[in-house]
């Protein structure tokens, strides 16, 4: 189970992150992020949470984001709020400086499980770039993938570029497929602590 204080690294999206806040912090409606991105790091394809709101803050350096079509620059001690259903890419470092950007996620109703599910789900999904088991372009397996992105899904959270029901039809195909070659959403050697020797 992950915890505060825990770490997240994915070299090929220059990300670091530490947990600050989990279920068990927020009476189970959400968790805290900080994430540190290296220079020119961690653009997301644009997306669209249907059951969460997120705020962004930024720690250090600049950000830019994409809200609903219109791009923005957030500099040291900005905020920004997402409201559930927008569509959005999140802050990410565009600068020649390390970015620090606190990400606030917050559900309307508390579900602890939910919590530590997406969690280790987006844990897994990095822990495997770490250790290198993704391709070039940073990806895992696909049939993991399915199993590892389906947890978002199934709480809200889509791609904005393709149709909802293709995506639900698609990685619901793949993940079935995945879970019978033996895939799991998430691995207990990615939800260990990963303490940093240099905070």
């Amino acid at each position: 189970m992950l915890q505060p204080g825990d770490v997240v690294e994915n070299p090929f999206l220059g990300l670091r992150a530490i947990i600050t806040e989990t279920d068990a912090e927020t009476d189970g409606i959400g968790y805290t992020v900080e994430n540190r991105f290296q220079p020119h790091c961690g653009r997301d394809p644009e997306h669209v949470h249907m059951l969460w709101n997120e705020t962004f803050e930024v720690i250090t350096g600049s950000a830019r984001y994409v809200l609903e079509g219109v791009t923005g620059v957030m500099q040291a001690g900005d905020q920004l709020f997402i409201p559930a259903g927008s569509k959005h890419i999140n802050p990410w470092n565009d600068s020649d400086t390390v970015l620090e950007v606190r990400q606030i996620i917050r559900f309307p109703d508390a579900n602890p499980a939910r919590i530590q599910a997406l969690l280790a789900s987006w844990a897994t999904l990095h822990g495997l770039a770490r250790d290198g088991k993704v391709n070039q372009q940073g990806m895992p397996n696909p049939l993991q993938f399915a199993v590892s992105f389906r947890t978002l899904l199934l709480h809200g959270n889509y791609f904005t570029k393709i149709p909802v029901g293709v995506q639900q039809a698609i990685f619901a195909a793949l993940a079935g497929v995945g879970r019978l070659a033996g895939y799991q959403p998430s691995y207990g050697r990615y939800s260990d602590p990963i303490r940093p020797s240099n905070p």
